[in-house]
């Protein structure tokens, strides 16, 4: 079971953050599906602003965990300077930039869920090109407004 933990240089993590990070997509997709139309549905507006905040800040809390709390801002490593997450999704960190993970799983979830539903393909795709757009635009955001890592 050593290769669980088994760095893949390409992509920047081991087998089991992969694994994780796909775990916390996947719940992040299901409470999404299940909770956020009931929402809105019940209360209306106000419900969709309880839906962001409550579904997409808890879940993001599971899935993150908030790393480098208590160290001075910093990230947490170890003691050979790797980057300790303590979250399901882990940062491959390879790149060098922020990674809009939870909103990528929700476009490509959702709307591989909606296919299995019955929906039309064809008729997704002006969606789906948009939340693909959304999520480029939110990772170009967050990269503008001085995100930086320093390991």
């Amino acid at each position: 079971m050593d290769f669980l933990g088994t760095p893949i240089e390409a992509i920047g993590m081991t087998p089991a953050a992969v694994i994780t990070t796909f775990f916390g997509m996947a719940i992040f997709v299901f409470v999404v599906s299940i909770c956020w139309g009931k929402l809105v549905e019940d209360f209306g507006p106000a419900g969709g602003m309880m839906a962001s905040g409550v579904i997409v800040g808890s879940i993001w809390v599971m899935n993150h965990a908030l790393p480098g709390v208590g160290v001075g801002g910093e990230f947490a490593t170890d003691a050979a300077e790797n980057v300790i997450q303590h979250g399901l999704i882990q940062q491959s960190f390879i790149f060098g930039g922020p990674w809009i993970d939870m909103g990528w799983a929700a476009a490509v979830g959702l709307w591989v869920g909606s296919i299995y539903a019955g929906a039309s393909w064809k008729k997704s795709i002006p969606s789906l090109v948009a939340a693909i757009i959304g999520g480029a635009l939110g990772g170009a955001l967050v990269g503008l407004v001085s995100y930086t890592y320093a390991v």
